[in-house]
C-alpha cells in the first residue's frame, strides 16, 4: 500500500512518467513475494487501489470544479487535467502527437526537435554523456544475475532485486529510446537509481565468487567495457583528453589483473584492480562535478555540462563546495526566486 501511495504521489509530480516502474514492481511482487498466490494477487489489488486514490484525487477535484472558477490547466486545450494526463503529458509523449506542444509539428520517429529515436538513442549525441556511463555495465550485470539465480527458489531476494531494478531500467530506457514526443535530457535521471543498484549488486555478487573463472571473466568484461565506453564519450566530447587515456590504461590493467594475466602478488593485484575501479568512475564523477558547479539558466532543467581544460575543471571543483554550502547556484533556485 505504501508503494502504491508513493507512486501515486509521483504521478502528481510527473504524471505518467511515474508509472514506468509499475511493470517491474507488480511482476516482482507476483513472482517473489513470500506468500501464497491468492495473498499476492489481493495485496497487489490493494496497492493498485491505493495508487489510484493517491494519484487521482487531485485530477477528480480539478475536473469536477467548475471550469470558469479554476485556474487554466497549462498544456491542455480544453482546461482539463484528464486531457493533460492522457495527451500532452501522457501518451502524446510516446507517439509525438502532442496537441499544444512547445514545438508543434516537429516530432517524429525519424528525428525532429528531440533527436532521432531508436535503441541507440541514449548512447548517442549529447544523451550519451548524461546517463550512459555505466548503462552497459548495468545491463551485462543484470543478465549475469538473472542467469546465476535461475535455479534459486521463487522467493530468492537477489533475483527479486535484479528483476525489480532491471525491470525499472529496461522499461524506462526503452520508453526514453523510442518515445517520439518531448524528451528533455534531464529525464534520464530516472535511470540513475536502477543503474546504481544493478552495478552495486552485480559487482558485489561477482566479487564474492571471484574464485570462479566465469565470475572473473564477467568482472573483467564489465570493467573493460566501462573504461572503453568512458574513453569513447570523453573523446567524443573533446573533454579532458588526459583523463580519457588514463581511464583506458588503468582500467585495462585492472581487467587484465582480474583474469590473472599479470603474474603479480595478491596485494599488488588488489591495488591494480582498485585503481582500475577508481579510473572507471573518474570520468562520470568529473562530469558530475562540472555540471553541479556550473551556473545554469533557462526554462528546462540542465543537461550534463563539460568544462574544457584542466584549470577550468579544477575551478569548477573548488567552486562546488562553497556553492552548495551557500545554497545558491543550484538549478532552479534563480527561477524560484524570480517567481
Amino acid at each position: 500500500m505504501l508503494v502504491g501511495v508513493l507512486v501515486g504521489f509521483g504521478f502528481l509530480t510527473k504524471m505518467l512518467q511515474a508509472f514506468l516502474v509499475l511493470p517491474a514492481f507488480a511482476a516482482v511482487w507476483l513472482l517473489a513475494a513470500p506468500v501464497g498466490i491468492g495473498r499476492r494477487a489481493r495485496d497487489l489489488l490493494v496497492a493498485g487501489v491505493a495508487m489510484v486514490v493517491s494519484a487521482g484525487w487531485w485530477v477528480l477535484v480539478v475536473d469536477l470544479w467548475p471550469a470558469g472558477s479554476r485556474p487554466y490547466i497549462g498544456g491542455s486545450q480544453t482546461n482539463s487535467v484528464l486531457e493533460l494526463v492522457l495527451g500532452y503529458n501522457g501518451l502524446g509523449r510516446l507517439t509525438g502527437a502532442e496537441v499544444g506542444s512547445v514545438v508543434p509539428g516537429q516530432m517524429g520517429g525519424a528525428g525532429g526537435s528531440w533527436g532521432p529515436t531508436g535503441l541507440t538513442r541514449l548512447f548517442t549525441g549529447s544523451y550519451g554523456g548524461d546517463a550512459s556511463w555505466l548503462l552497459p555495465a548495468a545491463l551485462v550485470l543484470l543478465g549475469t544475475l538473472l542467469w546465476w539465480t535461475r535455479r534459486e527458489p521463487r522467493t530468492d531476494r537477489t533475483r527479486a532485486a535484479a528483476l525489480a531494478w532491471g525491470g525499472w531500467l529496461v522499461v524506462t530506457a526503452l520508453v526514453f529510446s523510442l518515445m517520439a514526443g518531448i524528451f528533455h535530457s534531464y529525464y534520464q535521471i530516472a535511470l540513475a537509481p536502477a543503474i546504481g543498484a544493478l552495478v552495486g549488486i552485480g559487482a558485489v555478487q561477482l566479487w564474492r565468487r571471484r574464485t570462479e573463472l566465469a565470475a572473473r571473466i564477467v568482472l573483467a568484461v564489465v570493467l573493460a567495457g566501462t573504461v572503453v565506453w568512458a574513453f569513447v564519450l570523453l573523446n567524443a566530447a573533446g573533454w579532458q583528453q588526459w583523463l580519457a587515456w588514463t581511464v583506458l590504461v588503468a582500467g585495462s590493467a585492472g581487467a587484465a589483473s582480474l583474469l590473472g594475466v599479470h603474474r603479480i602478488g595478491r596485494r599488488a593485484r588488489a591495488c591494480v584492480i582498485t585503481v582500475a575501479v577508481v579510473a572507471a568512475l573518474a570520468a562520470p564523477t568529473g562530469w558530475s562535478v562540472a555540471t553541479a558547479a556550473t551556473p545554469h539558466t533557462g526554462a528546462s532543467r540542465p543537461p550534463a555540462r563539460r568544462t574544457r581544460g584542466w584549470a577550468a575543471f579544477l575551478a569548477c571543483a573548488r567552486a562546488a563546495a562553497p556553492t552548495a554550502a551557500a545554497g545558491a547556484g543550484w538549478p532552479g533556485d534563480a527561477r524560484r526566486r524570480s517567481r
